[in-house]
């Protein structure tokens, strides 16, 4: 199949209750991790403890059905169904992942 591009955004809400919203774009490619837009690179530092409470994607991948969760270069075995994660879906992440301050997030593309 053709390898379709698509965005999203990641949510991580604070200890302290700031919210920071962080763009990507994703290439569809598998084995491929997601480039953070604020920085141009492929893992994005959190600034304080708290939750990834939500990602939302612009559109599933073609080539690629999910994401990987990795931080500070380990997988963490949190894999999420892009179809799952489409911003038109009501109930993206029920339940928040935690997340420690200084933490590297990185998205993994994954068939």
């Amino acid at each position: 199949m053709t390898a379709t591009p698509f965005t999203g955004t990641i949510t991580f809400r604070y200890g302290d209750g700031e919210v920071d919203i962080q763009s990507f774009s994703c290439t569809d490619v598998a084995n491929a991790d997601a480039t953070f837009a604020a920085s141009s690179l492929s893992f994005y530092n959190t600034r304080k403890n708290g939750v990834i409470a939500d990602i939302s994607l612009s559109a599933a991948g073609v080539d690629t059905t999910q994401l990987l969760l990795y931080v500070n270069n380990k997988d963490t075995g949190i894999r999420m169904l892009d179809s799952g994660m489409v911003s038109t879906v009501n109930n993206r992440m029920p339940v928040p992942i935690p997340i420690k301050g200084g933490a590297q997030v990185q998205l993994r593309q994954i068939a």
